[in-house]
This record gives C-alpha cells, structure tokens and sequence, in this order.
C-alpha cells in the first residue's frame, strides 16, 4: 500500500462501504460453504483431495463476484473523497480492490469461514476501517547463523536478537497457513528453519492517516553506515558481532589432541549467514518472498566444527554488543574526529565474514592499521602500540610485537605472491583475528573512558582529543605517561613560547 495521506475519518469511511462491505464478507462465505457442502469445486476432484487448492479457488472465484466490484468502486470513491484532492482517484483505484484483497486473505477471514469458524462481520468492517488509517507495522528480518550453536534459545542484544524458533513459532511469524493458500512464494521450510538460531532485527513503522512515521532507534543508528568507509563492509550488527571471541572452548590437552594451537582453532571458528529473509505483519500489503532452502548448502546442524556458546560467552558477547552500540553513539556526537573508529570496526566485521582464506588476514591488518598508524613510520608505530596495548610486561610486549612482525611478514608474502604452506596459513589467519578483535575491543574501552571522564568534567565535544591525540598516549609506558603528566600540568601559558 503506498503511502497516502487521508485524513483520518474512520467513521464517516466506515458508514460509507458498510453495506457493500458486509454484502461482499457474506458472499463469499455463502460461496465457500456452499461448495463445501457439495463436497468438491467445480474444478473436480483435485481440488476436494487438496484443501488449500480448494479454498484458493473458491477466493478466486469470489474476488470475480459483482459483490467484490462493488466493494472496489466503494472503497475508491471514498478513499478518494476523503484525500481531498491530495491523491487521484485513478491512483486511488489501482491500490483499492489490492487493500480489499490482501486485508481479507492475509486477516484470515476466508480461512475462518472455511474452517466453518463463525465471526462478526461487524468485527472484520471495524478492523479494516481502523487499521487502513492508523495501524503500527512491525517488520523482522532474519539471518540464519550457519557453523555456531548456543547454550540459550534467545540472547537480547537490545537491538537485535539471537533466537531459536520452534516449528510452530516459525510457522507463526512467516503466516506460512494463510501463504500456503494466497502466497506459495512466501512460504518457509520451518521444519528446516527450527533447527538454526536467527539474527532477528526488527523495525516498527506507524502508519498515521497513510504516513509512515516513527523511524526507530536502530534506524538512526545504522543509517550511513557504509558513508566513511573506502570498501564494502557488512552492516553494524554484524560489526558489533565481530569485537566477540568466537573461539572454540578448548583447553590445552584437547588441543593437544586433535593435534593444532589455539590460533589454528580460532581460524574455524565464526558463523555464516548463508540464508535471510523478512517477514512484517501489514495486513494490507502482500508478504515478502522468500527463497527455498533446498537451494543452500547448510550441512549438518550437529557439524564437529560448529561452534558451541556457552552461557558465560553468551553474557560476554551481550557486553561486547552493548559498549559497542554505546561507542558508536559517542562517534556521531565527535565527528569526524573519530571517524577512523568506524572505518576499523567496519573492517573486523568484513573480515569475521570473509571465508577461511587469506583475504581474511588483510582485512584484520587492515583493522589494526586504521586504528593505530600514521602517514609516517606506520610499522614502528602499529608494533609499538600493538604491544603497549596487550602487553602488561617488557617481556609480554616483546613477544607481541615478535609475533606482528611474524604477522606482517607473512601479509607482505602475501601480497608479493611468495610461496607460503597451509598450516602457516591457518595459524597466521586465527592470530590476525584475535589481534584486531582484541585492539578494537581494547579501544572500545579507552574510548568509552575518555567519554565518561571528559563528560564528568563537564567537558563539551568539541575538547575530546582528535585521534593523533589519541594515538599519541599510547606511545609511552606508564613511567613516561607520568612524567608526561606532571610536565603538561607545570607549563607555562602560551606553550610552547616561553617567556
């Protein structure tokens, strides 16, 4: 239904159609229980031995009645009369006999009377007359997360869900008993579908005399995500998704002995979204699509290399999601000083869903080096802050920064076309994922400190450091960031003119 602006005269609009309204609801009741009653259609036999056939074309059939046609021109006219002039009628009479049909399929109307159900024809008229001029529509689209199983049916992120739905649930949500019937290309496998956990996002539009209004929160989030970045990125659930450890939980004689290290174990791990759809409950516009499963290569649900969430890493990611949702908020507010937050978690998001090769490995550099280096001396800056940042000793820095070395070798391997072997491809690639992820989770929460702290100081945005400010703290141990300190706080005014 396109969005047309009325105004609201739910009352006068109701009194206008109610005789050609509740003439057509009792013509074709009359027509299905009639044929019902005869115990097959005229089509035959197929249609008796196959309900849903049957009922198809008993609708049919009274969608082609005077009664209907009626209905149509009645509902054009007043629409029409009630736009004021603002919308044709012609237009008007393209969308009408539409709304008529998709309200009655899709509110069940004809389901019920064929299920012999009795109901109010008052009752259909008041639905159609208040919810053609003032409804709310919800519309959730979900992802099927492949290769990943968790320890709860449903993980509240706040802007989007992980869930597991029963058949019934799916059933449910996808209509698919009045689909089946009106649109076969809407129906969902749920049989196949239940046994997968889903994204599930959902967005609600008010529709308030035919404007859509009420964007949501969500909505204003993720709009312009992909405007600061230089190449295509998933969208920022997936983003948000990417600063979790999706490591598989194995301890060091399991690892042991299936023969692999910890990074080559976390190179498998991860999750595909091989299948999507969406669903929205407006009874006057048709559902959308949905494509086959049997067209997807999903594999076992109980696959060894899945992996498993336990409800500890559940909680875990529910943190991760929320302080990224938070920081990300705080961007927009101190534009486009730090932009390069965005371009960074952009960057994990694609490489999370990159397939297990070695582009993988360049998008996480490339996560690293948009947060941490400069035009100038990029890989002196990239090891040195790398280490300060995971490091807690000389030592453990030393050895970080050994093995981005290692890391950065084998990237430039990569790109000058040397030869390289698999099991260093695998290692290299789990390592470059744990390094990025954990570099951005770690500048999640500098940032969202530096927020706090200058908000409690009653500091306005426009005093947050820029990112060379921020990357320029990173360059002392914490002896220097001392004397750094007590020297800033000792300087004259008008530093550096001393006087």
């Amino acid at each position: 239904m396109s969005s047309v602006k009325y105004p609201a005269k739910p009352g006068h609009f109701k009194r206008t159609i109610h005789q050609s309204f509740t003439s057509y609801l009792k013509h074709a009741t009359d027509t299905i229980r009639k044929a019902q009653s005869k115990g097959k259609t005229d089509k035959g036999l197929v249609e008796y031995i196959n309900p849903p056939l049957q009922l198809q074309h008993l609708v049919e059939r009274s969608e082609k009645s005077k009664e209907f046609a009626t209905l149509s021109h009645i509902v054009t006219h007043t629409l029409a009369e009630a736009s004021q002039g603002n919308v044709s009628e012609r237009t008007i009479e393209t969308n009408a006999s539409s709304i008529v049909r998709i309200f009655l399929r899709r509110s069940h109307f004809y389901l019920r009377a064929f299920r012999g159900e009795r109901e109010e024809f008052e009752d259909i008229l008041n639905r159609f007359c208040s919810e053609i001029f003032c409804r709310r529509v919800k519309t959730a689209r979900l992802r099927l997360l492949a290769n990943v199983r968790f320890a709860s049916r449903c993980i509240d992120c706040d802007i989007f869900k992980i869930q597991k739905f029963t058949e019934k649930e799916l059933a449910d949500l996808a209509d698919t008993e009045a689909n089946k019937i009106f649109y076969p290309e809407s129906v969902l496998d749920s049989t196949v579908a239940s046994q997968y956990w889903f994204l599930v996002e959902e967005t609600f539009s008010d529709y308030g005399t035919g404007v859509k209004a009420g964007i949501t929160d969500i909505e204003k989030l993720f709009e312009n995500v992909h405007a600061v970045y230089p190449a295509e990125v998933p969208d920022r659930v997936i983003q948000l998704l990417a600063t979790h450890d999706w490591a598989i939980d194995l301890n060091e004689e399991e690892r042991e002995e299936i023969g692999v290290d910890e990074d080559t174990i976390r190179a498998y791990c991860g999750f595909t979204l091989p299948f999507s759809f969406s669903v929205h409950n407006d009874i006057f516009s048709s559902p959308h699509s949905i494509p086959a499963f049997l067209q997807l290569e999903l594999g076992s649900v109980d696959h060894a290399e899945d992996t498993d969430v336990n409800q500890q890493q559940e909680l875990e990611l529910k943190e991760h999601v929320k302080k990224g949702q938070k920081l990300l908020k705080v961007v927009q507010s101190v534009k486009p000083s730090w932009d390069f937050i965005e371009v960074a978690i952009g960057y994990l998001g694609r490489a999370l869903l990159t397939d297990r090769n070695l582009d993988q490995i360049l998008w996480n550099v490339a996560v690293l080096d948009s947060l941490l280096s400069e035009k100038s001396e990029v890989m002196r800056s990239l090891k040195r802050r790398i280490g300060n940042i995971l490091g807690a000793t000389e030592e453990q820095k030393k050895q970080i920064r050994k093995e981005f070395d290692e890391l950065y070798d084998f990237r430039s391997d990569l790109v000058h076309g040397n030869p390289i072997t698999k099991r260093a491809r695998y290692h290299h690639l789990g390592r470059a994922r744990e390094l990025a992820r954990q570099v951005m989770v770690w500048f999640v929460d500098y940032l969202l400190w530096v927020d706090k702290d200058y908000r409690k100081r009653g500091l306005g945005c426009e005093h947050y450091p820029k990112r060379n400010e921020l990357l320029a703290a990173l360059d002392f141990d914490g002896q220097s960031l001392n004397r750094f300190s007590q020297l800033l706080q000792r300087l004259p005014t008008g530093f550096p003119t001393l006087k």
